[in-house]
């Protein structure tokens, strides 16, 4: 339901924005499906971790290796996409040699913890 709501918001962004009428107020209102998914996720995910630490079973290492595993992979896999279309619809891989590296730097995040941390 929440994936829906943000649809709608983005709908109603790109073709409604400025109409009036019911269905246009409706589809404005699209902008609660994100907090419906963070009070989702937060009510699910904390739910899991109380339910661990009330069997003395939580472990902060495990929670983190084990939501790596269900975001990250769908993240690389969103990245590569987004590469082939675009270098398919421009007719040449539209990342040259510096934007290889650069995106394998900036994708895990690194390129935050070194710029957060001046030498």
């Amino acid at each position: 339901m929440a994936i829906t709501l943000v649809l709608m918001r983005h709908f109603y962004d790109l073709f409604m924005k400025g109409s009036e009428g019911p269905l246009a107020v409706f589809f404005s209102w699209g902008w609660h499906g994100v907090d419906l998914f963070f009070a989702l996720s937060g009510f699910l995910i904390g739910g899991q971790i109380i339910g661990e630490c009330r069997n003395s079973e939580f472990r902060f290492k495990r929670f983190f290796i084990k939501r790596s595993f269900r975001i990250l992979p769908p993240y690389f896999f969103a990245i590569a996409v987004f590469v082939v279309f675009f270098s398919y619809m421009n007719g040449f891989f539209i990342l040259k040699n510096s934007q290889v590296f650069n995106i394998f730097w900036r994708m895990p995040f690194i390129s935050k913890i070194t710029y957060s941390h001046p030498r």
